[in-house]
């Protein structure tokens, strides 16, 4: 029987050009949404858990990253 690959603990670099790529997606998305388009400041007490969930996100990429680096060093 095969091991089953775990892509978040392996990732590969096909996985980190799609999640790089899903992840500025998404959160350009959030931007645009969160701030009608840039009318608004995205900076208000009301978007507080948006950017929460954006920068929680930021640290998910770099993690998948770091994790890809350090496969590659070793």
């Amino acid at each position: 029987m095969t091991k089953a690959i775990n892509w978040c603990q392996n990732p590969t670099k096909k996985i980190l050009v799609i999640f790089s790529l899903l992840w500025l997606i998404s959160n350009a998305l959030l931007v645009l949404a969160l701030t009608d388009l840039f009318t608004e400041s995205p900076l208000k007490g009301k978007n507080i858990i948006m950017i929460i969930v954006m920068i929680g996100s930021m640290f998910s990429v770099a993690q998948l990253y770091i994790r890809n680096y350090k496969k590659d060093k070793i």
